[in-house]
């Protein structure tokens, strides 16, 4: 039997894709990126899923793309761009997916795994991780949408500092500069990441998703454009039984602690 090396698990309404090429602290490789996909396209058909986890076994969460396919190709920059062109395919179905998404993350998190992270919708991190762009290494540019997530996340400046000067990011560093949502001892990475997807997953899922893509999309937008964008999807939103359901829970609320002040 072929070994993979990214799984899909389910528990209640979450499912974790788990990487495990411990050995090479999850590299990834074309294979990983389209088992990778094909568990997206699953999920994403999945009614039953509301909010996907992604972290990696062993001593990382992922040290990059494995580059040894490019020291034997014959032509490297083919062997290159048709693995890219499958990362790309694959990073657009994460940021597209029609669940949140949340990238529980520990030891080193490099390159590809950067793009990976950024791709999802909240981060967590244990206190021991190190972020590191290392393309610099390897004399190449990023990938997986590195260049397009990274300064919009952490401000150009930032992100060409990170790009330039090389070194890598502490956990405490990367969460100042909004890299990820939160830090949490490595003892309580798996707990708290999954309490953020267990929290999400009890939200509106059609909410969440157009205000991801009204978040992400906006950089791309003048403001006339992102404006019309948000009035048309409030308006998707208002015509929801949720949408409603929770306008009558919140006057109900607000009357109630009308009549408690009342009665005080």
């Amino acid at each position: 039997m072929t070994r993979r090396f990214v799984s899909l698990q389910r528990t209640g309404s979450i499912a974790t894709i788990t990487f495990d090429r411990r050995e090479a602290l999850n590299a990834l490789t074309l294979d990983m990126i389209e088992e990778l996909d094909g568990l997206l396209a699953q999920i994403d058909g999945a009614p039953d899923i509301c909010a996907v986890l992604l972290r990696g076994e062993g001593r990382a969460f992922m040290a990059g793309g494995d580059l040894d396919y490019l020291r034997v190709a014959e032509d490297a920059p083919a062997a290159a761009g048709a693995t890219i062109r499958s990362l790309n395919k694959t990073i657009l179905r994460l940021t597209r997916l029609s669940k949140p998404t949340v990238a529980c993350v520990h030891g080193v998190v490099a390159g590809a795994g950067l793009s990976i992270l950024l791709a999802c919708d909240i981060a967590v991190a244990a206190q021991d991780c190190r972020f590191v762009y290392a393309y610099d290494a390897i004399a190449a540019v990023p990938d997986g949408g590195l260049s397009h997530f990274l300064p919009r996340t952490v401000g150009l400046g930032r992100a060409l500092k990170f790009a330039f000067l090389g070194g890598y990011l502490t956990a405490s560093e990367a969460e100042s500069i909004g890299l990820v949502a939160m830090t949490v001892p490595a003892s309580e990475l798996l707990p708290s990441a999954t309490a953020v997807a267990e929290r999400l997953s009890g939200q509106n899922r059609e909410a969440l998703v157009r205000t991801r893509r009204l978040l992400r999309e906006n950089f791309d937008r003048a403001l006339e454009d992102q404006l019309e964008q948000e009035r048309a999807a409030f308006m998707a939103c208002a015509g929801t039984a949720a949408f409603h359901t929770a306008i009558e829970t919140f006057f109900a609320e607000r009357e109630a602690r009308k009549l408690k002040s009342a009665g005080q």
